[in-house]
């Protein structure tokens, strides 16, 4: 039970003191501290933590993580009421046409909640 709340209290000691390697973290775990500091709760880290995934996902032409940080953020913004900011990004991520259906996911929700908004019409 101790270590529980331990992780409760800071989400990201379970990774040690070295999450990554020399002090770089790729967006991709980036987006993954994201996730879990907004499983405890921790949801201005989480947004900063969102902003920095997307920031590093483009810098590394990781599109895959691009995009689900940006519907992630989103999907936030949305959650908060902030919908204009939260538009912005889903919009932004149906610019992208993946050749597969690896991020089906993420323009099914930003066609969804961007819909909700009013920001999209009806197909």
């Amino acid at each position: 039970m101790e270590l529980l709340q331990q992780i409760k209290a800071n989400p990201l000691s379970f990774w040690g003191e070295a999450p990554c390697t020399e002090g770089y973290m790729s967006g991709q775990q980036t987006l993954e501290r994201a996730l879990i500091l907004m499983e405890f709760d921790k949801l201005e880290e989480a947004e900063h933590a969102l902003r920095e995934a997307i920031t590093l996902a483009d810098d590394e032409d990781d599109i895959e993580t691009l995009v689900t940080a940006m519907c992630c953020l989103g999907d936030y913004l949305y959650s908060i009421e902030k919908d204009e900011e939260a538009a912005v990004w889903l919009k932004k991520v149906l610019e992208y046409q993946p050749d597969d259906d690896s991020l089906a996911d993420e323009m099914a929700m930003a066609r969804e909640f961007l819909f909700e908004m009013g920001e999209l019409p009806s197909e």
